[in-house]
């Protein structure tokens, strides 16, 4: 892996807890830009 890709799971793995301790509508919103960062990575 390359220092993007490293540095995209890494903040990945952040915003998956923030949604977890978030609510319910915050959760949707944060999977979804967390699908969309995994994506880019990816694409790369």
């Amino acid at each position: 892996m390359n220092y993007t890709t490293m540095v995209t799971l890494r903040s990945s793995v952040f915003y998956a807890v923030l949604c977890v301790l978030s609510t319910n509508k915050t959760r949707t919103q944060s999977l979804l830009f967390l699908f969309s960062l995994v994506a880019k990575a990816l694409n790369i």
